[in-house]
């Protein structure tokens, strides 16, 4: 189709025959219908259906919900992502229609505030490199470093910062954060768009 394109993932049998899985394709069937009804709860906005299915607190949920943002319409240049599965013959349509600034948390955003004047709370957005990033047991942050040489850190989650630095790292991106309570110096991610 004009404008589109297509990609096909397999997950079956090895080309030497040998079973990827064990249960003649039910695990792998499985792992297709859980990942297609996920991206419906996505679509619907249904996030606490998703929350359920990984379980409180699970870092897997933030990277899942992330991963579907970085490829996810932006409403202008992408309208749909269409996924069609094929289990034992039957075929199943699904897309995705939401936008990805409408997956999670929305919020009013205010343009590039002064770092130094922001009040507990504000939103604001930053443009820079995704330049550094490191993980400990009870901290998550990354660090955006803007044209004038200015760093800002941004808090999120174990599962948010493996794939927000998988897709961004040392890319130009715009940066969405919330300041957090008595950290003036540390914003709480909300959102991150690739702009280049």
């Amino acid at each position: 189709m004009t404008g589109s394109y297509k990609i096909i993932i397999q997950i079956g049998n090895s080309k030497n025959g040998d079973l990827l899985f064990g249960d003649k394709y039910a695990i792998e069937n499985s792992i297709i219908t859980s990942i297609i009804r996920k991206i419906d709860y996505i679509n619907s906005n249904n996030l606490e259906a998703l929350k359920e299915e990984y379980g409180k607190d699970d870092p897997y949920y933030d990277f899942f919900v992330e991963s579907i943002k970085s490829f996810a319409p932006d409403g202008d240049r992408i309208k749909m992502i269409g996924f069609t599965t094929s289990i034992n013959g039957d075929e199943v349509q699904t897309r995705l229609t939401r936008k990805r600034t409408e997956i999670g948390d929305v919020f009013e955003m205010e343009e590039n505030l002064e770092f130094d004047l922001v009040e507990e709370g504000t939103i604001v957005s930053v443009i820079g490199v995704l330049d550094l990033s490191k993980s400990r047991k009870t901290t998550h942050i990354f660090e955006i470093m803007d044209e004038e040489g200015r760093s800002y850190k941004f808090e999120a989650s174990e599962g948010e910062l493996a794939s927000i630095v998988r897709d961004n790292y040392k890319d130009l991106v715009k940066v969405t954060g919330r300041r957090k309570k008595g950290k003036r110096e540390v914003y709480l991610f909300v959102d991150i768009q690739n702009i280049e």
